[in-house]
């Protein structure tokens, strides 16, 4: 089962990413009913993942739902597992292929992740940790947005991102609650450090899109002026500029690069 995430990937990179792109948007979902087919929409529920920047939330079968619930409970008692994990482990167990179980209507890929991100986010509390939420789905969107830029054939992968990154910020406000002394709260500074991985990440901007200017036929080649190539690259540097600003602790940072290099490299 192993190959249908490996496929699920593949399509994702497989598709043409627009050109109209250019910014790090939030966690989107659709706050509408679903339209195919004949929808009977007392047997629908909205979920909301509140993320601070829009709560539209998304409808999903009611029954569905609650299979999902009861996996999630079951699947999580003593610890939350990371969602890339549990969507593999959903996934291998063919739980959601059992015609005969409801869960089968929650599909593999941003329906699973905003699902997930949903229960994970009742088990963390949903105001208690507002802040970091915030900050997280800031610093993983940016991160998102940036590699975006500068990868012109990741196809629709980048917009699943946008929907799995609730999930990982979840994920990510869980681990720093349990081991935060042990693992985040360090004391000394991270200027240093920090510097380096904005450099880092700055040089390779330039190198990508360096490269891109010598390949006819690609998304960054259309920009027919130089000017519109200075603008582009400005616009996708000043998301690290935003990125610096961001990152304040060692958690910052150790989030940040843990992301990136996870997904992006």
């Amino acid at each position: 089962m192993k190959m249908v995430c490996l496929f699920l990937i593949v399509l994702f990179c497989s598709c043409n990413k627009s050109s109209k792109e250019n910014s790090p948007e939030e966690v989107k979902v659709i706050d509408s009913l679903p339209t195919n087919g004949v929808i009977d929409s007392s047997k629908l529920k909205k979920v909301i993942y509140y993320n601070h920047q829009t709560n539209a939330g998304s409808y999903y079968d009611e029954d569905g739902y609650k299979a999902f619930k009861k996996w999630f409970d079951d699947l999580n008692k003593n610890y939350i597992h990371h969602p890339d994990d549990a969507q593999l482990l959903f996934v291998e167990r063919d739980i959601y292929k059992q015609t005969s179980n409801p869960i089968n209507k929650v599909a593999v890929g941003p329906d699973f992740f905003y699902l997930y991100a949903h229960f994970t986010q009742r088990k963390n509390g949903i105001y208690v940790h507002s802040d970091m939420r915030k900050k997280l789905l800031k610093i993983f969107g940016l991160i998102n947005a940036i590699h975006r830029n500068i990868h012109f054939d990741g196809g629709i992968y980048f917009a699943a991102q946008r929907t799995a990154i609730a999930a990982y910020a979840e994920y990510a406000i869980y681990n720093y609650v349990m081991y935060n002394e042990i693992i985040y709260d360090k004391k000394y500074s991270i200027e240093k450090q920090k510097d380096l991985y904005v450099q880092l990440l700055k040089q390779k901007i330039e190198d990508e899109l360096n490269a891109y200017e010598k390949v006819k036929g690609n998304q960054y080649s259309y920009l027919e002026t130089t000017e519109e190539r200075k603008e582009y690259k400005k616009q996708t540097l000043s998301y690290v500029d935003e990125l610096e600003e961001l990152i304040e602790t060692h958690h910052d940072l150790k989030i940040a690069q843990e992301f990136q290099y996870k997904y992006y490299e």
